[in-house]
């Protein structure tokens, strides 16, 4: 099954520089994965605890201030500055986000999600969006590992890229897991009822990491969710990612406004390999957005 990640790309040929961190990361196959406090929207991924005891309410303002004491300047501690008191996001998750191939598909008003996922994250259809084909039964299958690890982190000091080879305390032989989830909107924000110090809920925090605000809901999102070891976490100051097999990247879309120079380098490297397909989008006519194979170069 295809999804579809829409990336931003410079307006002009003097930010070659941004550009060629994108072309790096396509020729690298890096699949970047970001802490939850990283996103738009504030509210994504933040989880509410209703009816905590005082006890378990005290707990809870602890280890915010500690987290935010530990690490003041990290997303993850922005985050926990603003989100209510009875509410936490973790450190303990990295996502990455795809829209399914129904965001192309007309609505019942006759517009497309499309066209607002090319403005808002592909940089005004200056940007690109790549086309992957995932195997959803066993999600270690669309990576490389190394030694049984799959994820990559570059510490922001250093430009070194190391395996994360972290293990829950508990249990020297723990790795990251990885979930794949389809994305269910809602209008209330994600919450977890107690009663007598007790969780009455029976949904998992894998599905609370896939719900988000309604007003997301165009963009039939499904997500690649991974999860640390017990009792470990990942870093603000970190850049992670993980690295898909050739396979995977089965086509690339041009914006619109993506310049000729961008669009020349592009097919220049993938004039090497038949595996991935170029498309380049058309303004019709009647106003709509269409995608043709491009023909590589020669």
């Amino acid at each position: 099954m295809q999804f579809y990640k829409f990336l931003s790309l410079p307006k002009n040929e003097e930010d070659f520089k941004q550009f060629d961190l994108f072309l790096t990361a396509i020729k690298g196959r890096k699949l970047f994965v970001s802490l939850p406090s990283e996103f738009n929207d504030v509210r994504d991924c933040v989880i509410c605890f209703d009816k905590l005891s005082n006890e378990d309410q005290g707990k809870l303002d602890k280890y915010k201030e500690q987290a935010k004491a530990d690490n003041p300047e990290t997303t993850l501690a922005k985050q926990l500055g603003i989100i209510p008191q009875n509410a936490l996001t973790t450190n303990n998750t990295l996502v990455t986000c795809f829209s399914e191939e129904s965001v192309f598909m007309k609505e019942h008003d006759g517009t497309k999600c499309s066209d607002k996922m090319w403005a808002q994250y592909a940089n005004s259809h200056y940007g690109v969006c790549l086309v992957f084909s995932w195997d959803l039964d066993k999600l270690e299958n669309n990576f490389v590992n190394k030694n049984g690890y799959y994820l990559w982190q570059i510490r922001n000091k250093t430009d070194k890229e190391e395996l994360y080879e972290i293990h829950s305390p508990a249990d020297p032989t723990s790795k990251i897991r990885m979930y794949w989830e389809k994305v269910n909107y809602s209008s209330e924000l994600n919450s977890i009822k107690f009663k007598d110090g007790k969780s009455e809920e029976t949904v998992s925090l894998i599905q609370l990491f896939a719900t988000k605000s309604s007003d997301w809901e165009r963009e039939r999102e499904h997500r690649l969710i991974i999860r640390a070891p017990t009792g470990c976490g990942f870093s603000g100051n970190t850049t992670y990612f993980l690295q898909y097999k050739e396979c995977c990247l089965e086509g690339i879309i041009f914006g619109l406004r993506t310049l000729e120079l961008y669009k020349e380098v592009i097919k220049n490297y993938f004039s090497q390999s038949s595996s991935t397909q170029l498309y380049e989008s058309i303004f019709g006519d009647d106003g709509t957005i269409t995608y043709r194979k491009m023909e590589p170069n020669t």
